[in-house]
């Protein structure tokens, strides 16, 4: 059910152009398939969220809506970074309707996290228990965190700050942040505490954060965001590296009782992952670090069953992501709404910045 809904209007003669452009690049980076209305404005929905636009008068109108009001702050920073790249001046100029975000303060989505205790899970990821300040990152089933550091290493932090347009502002120069988006594996809001699995081999700022930073370090944060819950079928597909496997465990606790189907990870051995994941009736393949890309897009070609699998998932390196889209599409059939193939890195690259 929705619960939250804005919208705005851009005056531009560019108005069908620009929202061609944009529907292309949700379909290309997003996998979302825009659709036409019987206005013929194109939109594009996904787990209860809508994005919508229309050619009106002389400009565009951008329509949004969802369940959860802090995603609708990242839906309204990709709208002003899309016309950004067709003029800054235009983005700056953006008003949502209801917008309550005061010019200048900090995002209402962004949280101060104090990390209070440091374990291992299991080989190649660590968690780090971490502390929110605001009770409301306990409020929503959504299970990714923005996390941010700043690029330059002992910098004293600048944190965003919202602009009038409804988005965000991301420091500049020697400012500018670091991100990684990290899964919350467990919530405890009796004790205002966090658990976030992190991959510890890795090089980027966030891993080495938290696997090396002092107990009572502090780092930055926006969300949550992403639902936790898969659709329900009978017999699923879920795949992932060790960045993604933290989501499949939260997924995996949300699959209906007697529930079938493959899950195929990086992970050392068949018994550390299956000491590590929920107990379902699922079969487990666990694919070393070494060789798992490789090896894990050789597997999937082997547990393939069209007509059986309900739903299947990536979640995991970019490139891997778009190679097991392609499989879920074509061999096993699946479509809109039944499949998602998600990246969460690139090989090469370490994070993202503002």
């Amino acid at each position: 059910m929705t619960s939250f809904a804005t919208e705005t209007f851009v005056a531009t003669p560019d108005a069908v152009k620009m929202m061609d452009a944009f529907m292309s690049h949700v379909e290309e980076d997003h996998d979302l398939t825009p659709q036409t209305d019987a206005d013929g404005g194109r939109f594009v929905e996904s787990n209860g969220y809508r994005m919508c636009m229309s050619v009106a008068g002389m400009g565009l109108r951008i329509q949004l809506s969802g369940p959860e009001e802090q995603m609708m702050l990242f839906m309204k920073e990709a709208v002003a970074t899309h016309l950004a790249s067709f003029d800054k001046d235009l983005a700056k100029s953006l008003r949502w309707t209801g917008e309550t975000a005061i010019a200048g303060t900090l995002p209402e989505s962004f949280n101060l996290l104090t990390l209070v205790h440091r374990s291992e899970p299991m080989p190649g990821l660590v968690r780090a228990t971490v502390t929110a300040e605001d009770d409301r990152v306990f409020a929503s089933d959504a299970i990714h965190l923005r996390m941010m550091l700043p690029c330059n290493i002992g910098r004293v932090p600048v944190w965003p700050s919202m602009a009038a347009n409804g988005s965000p502002v991301w420091p500049q120069g020697d400012d500018r942040l670091h991100m990684r988006a990290i899964t919350i594996r467990h919530a405890r809001p009796e004790m205002r505490e966090l658990d976030l699995d992190v991959v510890s081999h890795g090089e980027g700022l966030i891993s080495g954060w938290a696997s090396g930073a002092k107990i009572g370090a502090q780092i930055g944060a926006m969300g949550p965001l992403g639902d936790k819950a898969l659709p329900e079928v009978s017999d699923y597909l879920l795949i992932a590296d060790q960045t993604g496997l933290p989501a499949v465990a939260r997924h995996l606790e949300t699959v209906p009782d007697g529930a079938t189907g493959y899950v195929i990870c990086e992970a050392e051995s068949d018994d550390v992952l299956r000491g590590y994941l929920p107990k379902t009736r699922f079969e487990l393949k666990a694919i070393p670090s070494a060789s798992f890309s490789d090896d894990m897009r050789a597997h999937v070609q082997t547990v393939l069953r069209p007509g059986v699998t309900g739903h299947a998932v990536f979640l995991g390196e970019f490139d891997d992501a778009q190679a097991l889209r392609k499989v879920f599409k074509g061999t096993l059939g699946l479509g809109k709404g039944e499949q998602i193939s998600a990246s969460y890195w690139r090989r090469g690259q370490t994070g993202f910045e503002g």
